[in-house]
């Protein structure tokens, strides 16, 4: 499945190969220039425990794998392939890419684009069971998977899907996996082409092996949730079905059940139909999955629906509540630990970070029940959903509106949410408890919500407070980037209708969530937080003294319209600016505190050298 907790990744980047120099160019025994390429193959693994399996396959080579010198790796990609052929019967899709760079621009550009590629497969996974880098396994720590119940009843059929890339010299490789798949017989000559050009001279620069699954315990646990919830005769599990069939006595559900089973091949499974589903989450396109799962193109899309609609969207399935968050002290008190101990003492109070995401969809129409299409396209181009969201430290949403056109500015579209009503009604109550809210510069400052200072100069107290703010409501944006890499549904416009986008919107959201709670509570800050982060300060923090320009919009409360343009209008209500007046207040004795201190933006070179990193 694309959507995975666990997965596993061998990897390593070489030097270039030798080469035979003809006239300006240099030309490897694979040919000129340097190919970026990826094949991904689906699997029926009967028995997954089985030695002569391939997952076992995978597992021993990993084992074994010298993946510190060329040969190692070369011998690895080269074994990987053949192991795949030998079980050419057992394949049911394929899919193949490959891009050539010539000897003007293969440096940079190939490496970049190899490892786009890489990340964006890797960060499908929650976690890396195996992860082998330079001869050093970089997994998880196996402790981890002590959060996860046992299982010991889950089937062992089940579809591995395995995925290659590399980086190698020469177009012999692009060229064989750059045309589309449409045979048994294409699969085999691209697989063959992999394994006889990995082991060509010197040629493979990097490689990465990735497969899936692993460990089947997060899948199992998402389907015993959800039957606990729904209840086994509506979830239909292959173990209630099979006890049905097995121990018929005569009543009408068994009827029902030996009916399908005559006429149709049976019921789908619940937890086929949750693969399914999540294997559509996670960028698949319902032809490939019909062919996967034996099903036809209208039945995947039915079956999507449903789950969609009636699993995880339950409103037991891992529920965001905003309103009643505010009215739980013991999870405010929690989330505001974290944003402490993150920032080492430096942001107290904190109980969550405000930030918009816009989703991509197609034009809603009048069956929509929309009169206006044109409300839905954003300033950044392209139709979507305004997706107002609050996350914790550890990127939970706690929080989320699905209600506002993509034109709608953000803080239009959060002025627009039930719970800025709430929140306005009942601000006293979380300033006495010391808790907001921290937003970015679009959205205006309350005293229930801080934002940055505007225009604050290098070096500055206020531009100072903009760092350490910015390093806190960063979880935000890392969420929304973690969300974007591993549903791949967004990588395209939702082309549902606009209640089906809303709902698939929520589902991701929920099913993040339950990811996001299953790790080990002293997961550090990772690359993606990191990078997230650097390019946030780059680009809205001065970073020199000459420099003046800083952040802007977060202190005056501009009147927007429905479109999310400024409009003319009158003065705020005489709450919204005592409200106003309070965070500043508030925000102003942080930044006191923080001077207090004696605490500074990191140097210039921080961001540029990126030689030191918070300890979080």
């Amino acid at each position: 499945m694309a959507l995975s907790s666990m997965g596993n990744s061998v990897r390593d980047t070489l030097g270039g190969g030798r080469s035979i120099k003809f006239g300006s160019e240099n030309i490897s025994v694979l040919g000129p220039g340097i190919s970026v390429v990826q094949m991904s193959v689906a699997l029926q693994v009967p028995d997954r425990d089985s030695p002569s399996s391939i997952l076992s396959a995978l597992r021993r080579l990993s084992n074994t794998a010298r993946t510190d010198s060329r040969v190692g790796l070369q011998n690895l990609t080269s074994q990987v392939a053949l192991e795949l052929l030998r079980r050419k019967s057992s394949i049911v899709a394929a899919s193949t890419r490959g891009r050539h760079y010539s000897d003007r621009d293969e440096g940079c550009r190939a490496q970049r684009a190899y490892n786009d590629i890489s990340i964006r497969e890797r960060a499908k996974f929650q976690r890396e069971t195996v992860s082998k880098y330079g001869g050093v396994d970089y997994a998880s720590d196996s402790k981890s998977s002590k959060l996860l119940p046992s299982y010991d009843s889950a089937g062992k059929a089940t579809i591995a899907v395995v995925t290659i890339i590399m980086l190698i010299d020469g177009d012999s490789t692009s060229k064989a996996l750059s045309s589309n798949v449409n045979s048994l017989g294409d699969v085999e000559d691209a697989l063959s082409r992999i394994a006889a050009d990995a082991k060509a001279d010197a040629c493979l620069r990097s490689a990465e092996i990735l497969w899936t699954p692993e460990d089947r315990k997060m899948f199992m646990r998402m389907c015993y949730e959800i039957e606990d919830l729904v209840g086994q005769t509506n979830f239909k599990s292959e173990e209630y079905l099979h006890h049905i069939l097995e121990y018929n006595d005569g009543n009408r559900s068994i009827n029902i059940v030996c009916a399908h089973d005559q006429s149709t091949g049976g019921f789908i499974a619940g937890e086929v139909k949750l693969a399914i589903t999540l294997r559509v989450l996670g960028g698949g396109s319902y032809m490939d999955i019909a062919l996967l799962f034996g099903i036809s193109f209208n039945h995947a899309h039915k079956i999507f629906g449903y789950v969609i609609k009636n699993w995880l969207t339950h409103p037991s399935f891992y529920p965001i509540d905003g309103i009643k968050y505010c009215s739980d002290d013991q999870r405010m008190r929690e989330v505001s630990d974290q944003f402490f101990d993150a920032s080492q003492g430096v942001i107290s109070g904190c109980i969550g970070a405000l930030d918009g995401w816009v989703v991509k969809i197609k034009a809603p129409s009048r069956r929509d029940g929309v009169s206006d299409p044109a409300s839905f396209y954003s300033r950044k181009g392209y139709y979507g959903l305004n997706v107002q969201a609050i996350v914790d430290k550890r990127k939970v949403f706690l929080y989320r509106s699905i209600i506002s056109r993509g034109a709608e500015h953000d803080s239009t579209a959060f002025k627009n949410s039930s719970l800025y009503t709430w929140l306005v009604s009942n601000w006293n109550t979380l300033k006495v408890k010391g808790y907001y809210f921290i937003g970015d510069s679009a959205y205006s400052i309350r005293s229930f919500l801080h934002t940055p200072y505007d225009n604050a100069l290098h070096g500055t107290a206020e531009d100072n407070y903009n760092f350490f703010h910015s390093s806190s409501r960063i979880s935000i944006e890392c969420a929304f980037g973690e969300m974007d890499l591993r549903f791949g549904i967004f990588w395209r416009p939702l082309s549902l209708s606009l209640a089906r986008n809303i709902a698939t919107i929520d589902a991701c959201m929920r099913v993040h969530n339950m990811i996001v709670m299953a790790r080990p509570d002293n997961c550090t800050m990772d690359t993606l937080d990191r990078d997230v982060f650097l390019d946030d300060a780059w680009r809205h923090f001065s970073t020199t003294d000459d420099f003046e320009e800083g952040v802007n919009g977060g202190e005056s409360d501009v009147r927007r319209g429905a479109d999310g343009n400024p409009t003319q209008g009158g003065r705020p209500p005489r709450l919204e600016s005592q409200l106003a007046a309070v965070g500043r207040k508030w925000r102003d004795d942080h930044r006191d505190e923080i001077a207090r201190q004696r605490l500074v933006r990191p140097p210039t070179n921080w961001y540029r050298d990126r030689n030191r990193v918070l300890s979080y």
